[in-house]
């Protein structure tokens, strides 16, 4: 888990211990992944259990280590394999570019 606290620590741009849409927008650009803001804020809805429309580290280890990611039920199980597939690119970019 400390290299996952890395990366997440890497997704926190605007505020420390919270990674924001936006945030996650930017950390997808710089490792060449183009992604919208509204495909981040389904990544970050999927997990915000809170619902303050930012994640927190939890949250973030829910997402990545969890069984399941729920976006709303069976109608959206495509979104849901979206989701993970975001998520494990850019955890699998970010820690294979030695960034803790």
């Amino acid at each position: 888990r400390p290299r996952l606290m890395g990366v997440f620590r890497n997704c926190c741009l605007r505020k420390p211990g919270f990674a924001f849409p936006k945030d996650l927008q930017q950390v997808f650009d710089q490792i060449g992944i183009k992604v919208t803001e509204d495909e981040c804020k389904l990544l970050v809805q999927s997990c915000d259990k809170d619902a303050k429309g930012a994640v927190n580290f939890a949250e973030f280890a829910d997402l990545i280590l969890g069984p399941e990611v729920d976006v709303g039920g069976s109608t959206y199980q495509a979104q849901d394999r979206h989701v993970r597939h975001m998520t494990k690119t850019l955890v699998e970019n970010i820690v294979g570019q030695g960034q803790n």
